[in-house]
């Protein structure tokens, strides 16, 4: 399962090839309509990725892995190669549709709950907006008060 949408790391995986000509790369603001100097960026930012974990990130992991096992162990890339599904935090109402592998689920929004009601004092303010509101919250990401030092 991967916390990302499909990128070149899914490719690492699978052993495909995203084309960034047409599928962007998921740090870019583009969307897949891309003009021609768009499209080349992304390329140049897609091939530099790959580079990269091709000869940084891989390699290193390897590494780690071993030391970690305290043996030698099968190339990172080989064992990837028998993972014969492949869940992505994708959903084509907000990357649009991408055609995908056969082992390739989009789970977009799994993790995602129905919304608790607001408090009655709160719903009550927001429903007598005559010309509406915004309510923006954090939740629980952000805790008051200050943190400790």
């Amino acid at each position: 399962m991967t916390a990302f949408g499909i990128g070149p790391w899914t490719d690492v995986i699978t052993g495909a090839r995203t084309m960034p000509s047409v599928f962007t790369f998921p740090i870019l603001p583009y969307l897949n309509k891309m003009n021609f100097l768009e499209r080349l960026f992304n390329t140049v930012i897609t091939d530099i990725y790959w580079f990269g974990m091709q000869y940084s990130t891989i390699p290193e992991q390897q590494k780690l892995a071993e030391k970690l096992y305290g043996q030698p162990l099968p190339p990172l890339l080989e064992i990837a190669s028998n993972i014969s599904l492949i869940l992505v935090n994708n959903h084509y109402a907000i990357n649009g549709p991408q055609a995908q592998l056969p082992g390739i689920i989009e789970v977009g929004c799994m993790q995602c709950s129905e919304p608790k009601p607001l408090p009655k004092d709160l719903a009550e303010f927001l429903d007598g907006s005559e010309q509406g509101a915004i309510f923006f919250s954090l939740g629980s990401n952000i805790k008051k008060g200050r943190p400790k030092r």
